[in-house]
């Protein structure tokens, strides 16, 4: 598609993958996917997301976006890239390969910012990514309400979901890589499961759950968080309260404000090298003024991440 076509993320330039320049910061990539998800809606997510982001790039030129939140001023953002849709009428084994050929036509160290789709998307990103970077020790920092693990059938074949994923993400990169921030503390299981999952998230690198000092503690965030790493940073919107983000599939009664999320964002990106990410489960059927908030906050956060991503790069920064 063209630029005219269809819509692009805010402060992006529009390209197909082969074209992206050389020293790029992110590219851009829609998955509009409820493949592993019972609901739907999450389809529309890259599309809302992308709109809603229209606020950052009114002009009737091409845009620019500056950002205002650097220590040396205003600051142009650049080096980001939206490389348009990965269309899903392919399955998720397929979505593995295509994210894996986009990955290998990218230059060097651009990280593909994937806008979901429904949570299953983040096992088929996380593979390509490591079949393009062999040998890289990946660790994983999920921002979600929801766990998403299951210690039953793993093995069998079309059991990847949006409620297990990080179970096949922890056995893909060690459960022991695997930090979840966010999550809601009270965890309903089967009775004759609760050992299992006891076990399971026991093995994983820890949890940081609503309410805990952990999670509101900077401090303690900071000592629990991995530092130095490789890290693929996933973020399900649903860990935002039910009032700043309503639309997705099993909204968050009690949840994160989004300046919270943005803080603990920060903190990842400053302490470790964020070499993919994805933002999932933005999930309507329906248009209101409700969605289009949510979709904006979804953007801004978004942006945020890129905008940091791209600060970490200038010259003189720490990378």
């Amino acid at each position: 598609m063209t630029e005219e076509t269809r819509p692009i993320f805010a402060g992006a330039r529009p390209a197909l993958p082969s074209e992206v320049e050389a020293g790029a910061v992110a590219a851009v990539l829609g998955i509009p996917t409820s493949a592993g998800s019972a609901k739907s809606g999450s389809e529309n997510g890259p599309a809302l997301i992308r709109r809603a982001s229209s606020h950052m790039a009114w002009s009737a030129g091409r845009s620019a976006v500056l950002d205002l939140t650097g220590a040396d001023g205003p600051t142009p953002l650049s080096g980001v890239w939206d490389i348009g849709n990965c269309e899903l009428g392919i399955s998720l084994a397929e979505l593995s390969a295509r994210a894996a050929e986009i990955l290998a036509a990218l230059p060097a160290g651009t990280v593909l910012a994937g806008i979901g789709g429904d949570h299953s998307i983040t096992y088929p990103l996380i593979e390509a990514l490591l079949l393009s970077r062999p040998g890289t020790d990946l660790t994983v920092v999920q921002f979600d309400h929801h766990l998403d693990v299951q210690v039953w059938e793993l093995e069998q074949p079309n059991t990847l979901f949006n409620t297990n994923v990080m179970s096949h993400v922890a056995r893909l990169v060690g459960a022991e890589n695997v930090y979840q921030a966010g999550v809601f503390p009270y965890v309903p299981v089967e009775e004759d499961d609760a050992s299992a999952v006891c076990e399971l998230l026991g093995r994983f690198g820890g949890q940081a759950a609503l309410f805990s000092r952990t999670l509101h503690d900077e401090d303690l965030f900071v000592r629990w968080l991995p530092s130095g790493r490789d890290v693929y940073l996933t973020i399900d919107v649903d860990v935002l309260d039910v009032g700043e983000m309503s639309s997705t599939g099993y909204p968050a009664e009690h949840g994160l404000s989004l300046r919270e999320l943005q803080r603990m964002v920060e903190l990842v990106l400053q302490r470790n090298r964020v070499v993919g990410l994805d933002l999932v489960e933005f999930a309507t059927t329906k248009i209101s003024h409700r969605t289009i908030f949510d979709a904006g906050r979804a953007a801004n956060l978004l942006q945020f991440i890129l905008t940091t991503l791209a600060d970490q790069r200038r010259p003189g920064r720490q990378q």
